[in-house]
């Protein structure tokens, strides 16, 4: 008002006093504020949209949790939550999420393999400090982060977004968003499990950047008018990344009423001076957040898993995240015909009102009932459902809407829903047999001897002489005396047999052996897969350890591992590859 009123005193100091009677003075006066006062309506620029308060919170390993978070006392408040998991399946694990007491909308979720992450939105949360409540269905790291913005005239409420997960190994990352609103503010949650953003485009700024878990950041960018809007960045690493963007719009409100003058004075007296004053007001766009139906329908969809075994029984999920203000009636999710047979019936996890599933042989019709898009509460469903694989070999599903093949729904993750079916591998556990050493039954044929003995026992006798001059005179000659001994030993008949008996003895100084087999052989990039190992012990030597190393750098076990079924004095530890 100060703005104005001094606008009337410039323009008043360039009028003089002119000189009207008083009926003119009555009438002229509330005209020419009004006047002066669209007049600088008019003029005002819109206002911006502002950044409000920004949190980060890290968890390891942890079920449900929660935090304080503190949203000040500003005018048209919208709060935004990420949580990104050290997993693939945050879409489905994280089940709610909730502000002092009141639950947020999802709006939509991607995942890069070994990370994901959801984002959720509130309208106008409670001014002051509340707990953020996390609901989750399985334990995992978690990096959450909270921002909220304001706006001091309109009321604020999402437009368009986008989701990407991008597996392969990349230098840069590359999103783009196509705008809806004007004066709108996009946000970026950008994420990793292995690299960070080493270079940021210079067209957003850094809100949040944390490394623990896994990398994480979220990026601001104020826009003007609708249209296309890209970021690019540099990354630390080749490395894979996920990243949601999304636009925080105002709605300006269209006025309720317009004023009519229902009573126009006329003077008595022509004045000597009148003024001519002329407002041209600027024209003010009314936003509609209403869809119509010629909006070429869009989803995006993913599948776990990607596999199966020939002549097995696969249960499958199919999340389908609406992404646009297209209505949406139905998804129809086509198998491969001869390949693939359902088996039972298909359903929602959690189940949706007004959202039912029909099957048809092999293939699947969910149906909207009323419509949807992406404003409705949720705006993602996830389809469960079994099929047998009937052959193996590498097949593509199809998934579309409306009843119409021509509006496909995008994969998240890949360019299409490829399914792997293998051969079985045999499960057949072998009987460990104990093969002794074969016998050895010695024949023993004792052979004749002659033994010759010899006997040679010279005997020599002399006689001393009494005087060494004296010659000694033998008195006998030497005599040698021959014994000849021959020994004739019989010759046996016949064949001796030794039978010994065989020995098993176990030492510690045997070499452990045993028989194992891994199913499933295969997996798909990114995707989670449950393996069997079976171990069979087929020797006497005894085993203490069993250890098994998965490829380092290319797998990562997920969760905890177990026996099926248990079995006393048998655990299971874990370390990253092994």
């Amino acid at each position: 008002m100060l703005n104005i009123f001094r606008m009337i005193l410039s323009l008043r100091a360039l009028m003089g006093t002119p000189r009207f009677n008083t009926a003119q003075k009555a009438w002229m006066a509330p005209a020419l504020l009004l006047g002066l006062l669209v007049l600088a309506l008019a003029g005002q620029s819109p206002a911006a949209i502002t950044l409000g308060t920004s949190k980060n919170v890290t968890t390891t390993s942890v079920g449900t949790f929660k935090f304080d978070y503190t949203v000040a006392n500003n005018p048209q408040r919208y709060l935004i939550v990420n949580v990104e998991r050290a997993s693939a399946n945050a879409g489905t694990e994280v089940t709610g999420v909730s502000f002092g007491g009141v639950d947020l909308t999802s709006v939509t979720s991607t995942s890069c393999g070994a990370a994901s992450s959801i984002t959720w939105r509130l309208q106008n949360p409670p001014i002051g400090t509340f707990s953020v409540n996390i609901t989750v269905s399985a334990n995992d790291n978690n990096m959450v982060q909270v921002v909220d913005f304001y706006d001091p005239v309109n009321t604020l409420s999402l437009g368009s977004f986008q989701q990407d997960g991008i597996l392969a190994n990349q230098a840069t990352s590359y999103q783009s968003i196509t705008t809806i609103g004007t004066n709108s503010m996009l946000v970026q949650h950008w994420f990793s499990d292995n690299t960070s953003v080493s270079s940021a485009d210079s067209n957003w700024t850094s809100i949040i950047q944390k490394s623990g878990v896994d990398y994480v950041e979220l990026f601001k960018r104020a826009v003007t008018t609708a249209g296309q809007y890209d970021a690019t960045h540099t990354l630390g690493a080749l490395k894979h990344w996920g990243a949601i963007m999304l636009e925080v719009m105002p709605q300006t409100p269209t006025p309720t009423a317009t004023p009519t003058s229902t009573n126009s004075p006329t003077p008595t007296a022509t004045p000597t001076w009148t003024p001519t004053l002329t407002a041209t007001p600027t024209a003010t766009p009314t936003f509609s957040h209403s869809p119509t139906r010629t909006q070429t329908p869009g989803a995006l969809g993913s599948l776990s898993p990607h596999t199966g075994i020939s002549g097995d029984t696969t249960q499958y999920s199919f999340v389908l995240s609406m992404n646009s203000m297209s209505l949406l009636q139905s998804l129809s999710i086509t198998l491969t015909a001869g390949s693939f047979s359902l088996i039972g019936s298909a359903g929602l996890n959690p189940p949706t009102s007004g959202v039912t599933v029909d099957t048809y042989g092999n293939s699947l019709v969910v149906n909207f009932s009323p419509s949807r898009n992406v404003n409705a509460d949720p705006n993602f469903i996830t389809v469960s459902f079994s099929a047998q694989a009937l052959s193996a070999g590498s097949f593509t599903w199809g998934a579309f809407l409306n009843g119409d093949t021509n509006y496909t729904v995008k994969a998240s993750s890949n360019s299409s829903y490829d399914v792997v079916v293998s051969s079985p591998t045999s499960t057949v556990t072998p009987t460990p047999t104990w093969t002794p050493t074969p016998t050895w039954t010695p024949t023993w044929t004792p052979t004749a001897t002659r033994t010759v003995t010899l006997t040679n026992t010279p005997t020599m006798t002399f006689t001393d002489s009494p005087t060494a001059t004296d010659s000694p005179t033998p008195t006998d000659s030497p005599t040698r005396s021959v014994t000849k001994t021959i020994t004739q030993t019989s010759t046996p008949t016949g064949t001796r047999t030794t039978s010994p008996t065989p020995t098993l003895t176990v030492t510690r100084t045997q070499t452990p052996g045993a028989l194992g087999s891994l199913i499933p052989h295969t997996g798909i990039s990114g995707d989670t897969t449950q393996y069997s190992f079976t171990l069979s012990m087929n020797s006497m030597s005894l085993v203490n350890t069993l250890s098994i190393t998965l490829s380092a750098g290319a797998f990562v076990l997920n969760g905890v591992s177990g026996l099926n079924p248990e079995v006393d004095g048998v655990t299971v530890d874990t370390y990253g590859n092994s």
